[in-house]
């Protein structure tokens, strides 16, 4: 072989093993969530038998065996539990009203977020906004008969602890803080709240605490779409916007959705601008309802951080038929793999003005998830600034990017990740959530006084430094 011809293989050979990176490196970066509070109406009109319910179960099983990476081996012990428990109970008591819960314990035994099902809504809902705080769960804005700050004792003849205890087990999460929140939306809707037995007359009775005072209530289960606060839940401005407190030197960037798209890079580069601009020394970035979007969010926000690298997350991908069907790959099997590892910054090179160079704070809460946790923990593992707030509701090492399909017979829709994303700091791999530098909750004397003291405390810290 000449060494003109040497030379011509060893580029392609270059050329080759670059392409193949490439391929990797987006099959694993393009991850994107799914909406994990999704909700869809799905009425099954007439109740489905027992062997249809037999073969929807077959369906999820195969489909939680092919696709999910926790099964590349099969199912572990915990589980085949919940499956063997949710085909006896088919079997034994087949129900069509309980169906739906039967075969989310199956899911909710993943402890993952992203694999679940929507649930489902006959489009009927109650007029109660709740949050799961740390001291309980309230009532989150004022309606008709609940007044902001009230504080949930029972609904129907149940307590809010025995509710808890009766819904975690259909709830897939790493922890209960997610638990708490997806519980929170879950008792507005007729669907769960049937299930429950806390339907009486199409009403529901609400007990609450009312400045020390026990109140008994009841609100009617009407149609979601006269309720404003249902109606109004996600708009588009609460998808990204922003704050500048010129007294403190500090500009508040909040996040709770992340689109790749213009509408989001202006007011991103916008905010920026200001920042240079003004001189302000501080950020705090307020991911404490940043629940979607892609992993790219984590690049395009430190590329306006004076960063020359850091290390980011780690995937596993898992193939199957399903991914390679659903256009994600053309391989059916097997898997890649790519460890946390340092990443050179993209550093904003069109206007060098606006790389930051102060301090940085992150807010985060128990609705912290997806792009907002893995920004989070990018930013936590790297030492690049101070974690501020509340556990996350998800852990910062997780499941993700998920293939939706739906159960032939029953026609309720649910997803399964094929990913498996792992934080840069893999020492704290195993936390079930991320926590914070300095934790400060909200607490219902907060939610009534409108406060906001994950803010307060990054202004008591900018102010004492």
């Amino acid at each position: 072989m000449t060494k003109q011809a040497k030379n011509i293989k060893i580029v392609l050979f270059i050329l080759f093993i670059a392409l193949s990176f490439m391929v990797i490196n987006s099959t694993i970066y393009s991850y994107g969530q799914d909406e994990i509070f999704r909700i869809v109406v799905n009425v099954v009109e007439n109740a489905i038998s027992p062997e249809q319910m037999l073969e929807d179960m077959n369906f999820l099983t195969q489909k939680l065996k092919n696709v999910h990476p926790a099964t590349y081996r099969g199912f572990n012990q915990k589980q085949q539990t919940s499956i063997d428990a949710a085909y006896e109970q088919i079997r034994n008591s087949p129900s069509m009203s309980s169906f739906f819960f039967t075969a989310s314990t199956v899911i909710a035994s993943f402890d993952d977020t992203y694999t679940n099902f929507a649930m489902n809504s006959t489009g009927k809902c109650i007029d109660v906004p709740i949050i799961s705080l740390n001291d309980g769960f309230f009532i989150r804005e004022t309606t008709e008969h609940l007044q902001k700050g009230d504080k949930l004792i029972s609904m129907g003849n149940m307590t809010m602890d025995s509710i808890f205890h009766k819904i975690k087990d259909f709830i897939p999460s790493e922890n209960d803080q997610w638990r708490k929140v997806r519980m929170a939306q879950w008792l507005a809707l007729g669907y769960p709240l049937d299930y429950l037995g806390l339907i009486e007359n199409d009403s529901v009775s609400i007990s609450i605490e009312r400045n020390g005072v026990p109140v008994t209530e009841k609100t009617i289960l009407q149609s979601c779409e006269n309720i404003d606060w249902w109606k109004n839940r996600i708009t588009k401005d609460s998808i990204i916007g922003y704050t500048i407190y010129s007294d403190y030197s500090l500009g508040m960037l909040n996040i709770d959705y992340y689109y790749h798209d213009d509408f989001f890079k202006n007011i991103l580069h916008s905010f920026f601008k200001e920042v240079a601009e003004k001189g302000i020394k501080n950020i705090a970035i307020d991911l404490r309802h940043g629940t979607y979007g892609t992993s790219y969010l984590v690049r395009e926000i430190l590329s306006y951080f004076n960063i020359d690298k850091y290390k980011e997350y780690g995937a596993e991908v898992r193939f199957s038929a399903e991914t390679k069907a659903a256009a994600k790959d053309k391989r059916q099997k097997g898997s890649i793999k790519k460890k946390p590892g340092n990443f050179s910054n993209r550093k904003l090179k069109k206007d060098p003005k606006l790389l930051f160079k102060g301090n940085l704070f992150v807010m985060t809460s128990a609705q912290t998830a997806g792009s907002a946790i893995q920004l989070a923990a990018t930013i936590k593992d790297n030492n690049l600034g101070t974690i501020i707030g509340e556990p996350t509701g998800i852990a910062p090492s997780f499941f993700g990017d998920t293939l939706k399909f739906t159960l032939p017979n029953s026609k309720f829709d649910f997803s399964v990740s094929f990913k498996k994303l792992t934080r840069p700091g893999r020492d704290n791999h195993p936390l079930d959530a991320l926590y914070p530098d300095i934790t400060v909750y909200t607490t219902s004397n907060d939610l009534l006084l409108g406060a906001d003291p994950q803010l307060e405390k990054i202004k008591n810290i900018i102010l004492n430094r």
